[in-house]
């Protein structure tokens, strides 16, 4: 192989091993490559007994497709589910493989939209906001899929979205409403004012002070206009990115809180009529509201890492994990020709390194490649030990208020007595992929590869000093 032929082989390995693109299997041409390059994660053989084992628990998209198709045999026809992950756990693809089971099953119209695609995220949403995200997404979605002239209304969403805006801000504050910020025109201007505009919350709750139900009213007449449309199919909305948020990092636990709290004390406004909807939120809601889940029929499905380890504390390597990890890689990368014979030695350290994190997993075979650029293949273990070196260094410090949460974890892989007080450290240790979530069983959970030596000795009644 010539210098040109390797490198444009390296560079196409970089770039199927994005950690940041999820596998598009309900987009149209991206489908097949989807196909291709997906490993079942939930479902993979053990290398020695041949049985299925599982490496993330009872599969969360299995519950929430099962439920979907068990609800819509019912009178009511409708569910709500919240599906959970810790980032970088594969949860949008997983939505898109949920999307294209329900899309053959044929007897579903589904729509995926992204939260952030209508709106800035820096804070939490207000439930005005989210409300008009919800008719906003849903209907541009369902307008693409089938068109407006089989719709109740044949207006356009966000239009209509305007006009009914501008009629409820006529009637609240008619005499003081400026026609500088009228919501009303042309829709396309309020698409872009809810995702930027700091002012149009403001303008959102007054409506809801002097008419609190018309909001509702109209999300659910959109919605319940759209299922009433679409014949003997079922409407599916998959809503993600609502657990992705851009605020600063002082500021991010509040909006976390305040999203629990949303979702917790208006469930009314977000299970929809005649409608099957799956929220992706954020993990944490579990810690934050416990109850939350019971204001939803499905509850809060949540998705782990892949088991590469047994739970602390001893950590002895689980193969069926790690022979998951080298085969999700071989559908990306020609393993025997970046590692040559070393290939086993090579994956097992990006497997083990990556404590079974996928989105860690292409950041280190990514690290690997780049490694590889100036260098002859096949690479040896050295290199490999390297690039792992290299990727844990560039990694955040570790913050003091999660110091003796993390020693807990190391010592006993659970979060059991999980005071009020630590579920801030909580989260900022996971935001941070300090602390790994698995379920094996029961759930448990264990220090990220990359901290275990920095994680201070755990304190106890017999060595108060962690000596």
């Amino acid at each position: 192989m010539n210098e040109t032929s390797r490198k444009r082989l390296l560079a196409e390995w970089y770039q199927r091993c994005d950690p940041d693109r999820p596998l598009g299997f309900d987009t149209g041409d991206d489908a097949g490559s989807a196909a291709e390059l997906y490993v079942d994660l939930d479902a993979f053989p053990d290398p020695d007994s041949g049985e299925t084992r599982p490496l993330r628990g009872h599969p969360a998209i299995d519950d929430l497709f099962d439920h979907i198709e068990m609800s819509s045999l019912g009178p009511r026809a409708s569910s709500s589910q919240l599906f959970a992950g810790f980032r970088g756990t594969g949860k949008s693809t997983e939505l898109a493989r949920l999307a294209r089971r329900l899309e053959d099953a044929g007897d579903f119209l589904v729509v995926r939209f992204d939260v952030g695609a209508y709106h800035a995220r820096a804070r939490a949403l207000t439930r005005e906001e989210l409300a008009l995200v919800l008719a906003g997404g849903i209907g541009e979605q369902v307008e693409e899929k089938i068109g407006l002239k089989d719709l109740p209304d044949k207006r356009p969403i966000w239009p209509r979205i305007g006009d009914w805006l501008n009629d409820k801000l006529d009637k609240v504050e008619q005499a003081s409403r400026d026609a500088e910020v009228s919501v009303g025109v042309p829709g396309m201007q309020l698409k872009a004012r809810l995702r930027d505009d700091e002012n149009l919350p403001e303008q959102l709750a007054r409506i809801r002070k002097k008419q609190p139900g018309e909001l509702r009213r109209f999300l659910h007449e959109v919605v319940d206009g759209i299922a009433a449309a679409i014949g003997q199919r079922q409407l599916v909305v998959l809503v993600d990115g609502l657990d992705r948020y851009d605020a600063p990092i002082n500021r991010i636990i509040e909006v976390y809180q305040a999203m629990a709290r949303l979702f917790a004390e208006h469930a009314d406004l977000f299970v929809l009529p005649r409608c099957h909807v799956v929220y992706t939120v954020s993990p944490y809601f579990q810690f934050l509201l416990p109850s939350i889940a019971d204001h939803y029929t499905g509850g809060l499905r949540t998705l782990p890492s892949v088991k590469v380890r047994e739970r602390p504390p001893g950590r002895v390597p689980f193969k069926p994990g790690i022979q998951a990890m080298d085969a999700l890689l071989a559908r990306r990368v020609d393993l025997d020709e970046l590692f040559g014979k070393e290939r086993q030695a090579c994956v097992e350290a990006l497997a083990l390194a990556s404590g079974g994190h996928v989105r860690d997993l292409f950041h280190l075979v990514r690290e690997v490649i780049r490694f590889a650029w100036r260098r002859p293949l096949p690479l040896g273990r050295p290199a490999v030990e390297d690039a792992i070196a290299n990727l844990r260094n560039k990694r955040a410090p570790l913050f003091r208020d999660t110091g003796e949460l993390l020693a807990r974890v190391a010592r006993a892989g659970s979060l059991d007595g999980l005071s009020d007080a630590e579920v801030p450290a909580l989260c900022r240790a996971m935001d941070n992929y300090f602390i790994l979530a698995y379920a094996n069983g029961a759930s448990w959970y264990d220090i990220h590869p990359f901290y275990r030596d920095a994680v201070p000795a755990p304190r106890d009644a017999a060595n108060p000093d962690g000596a």
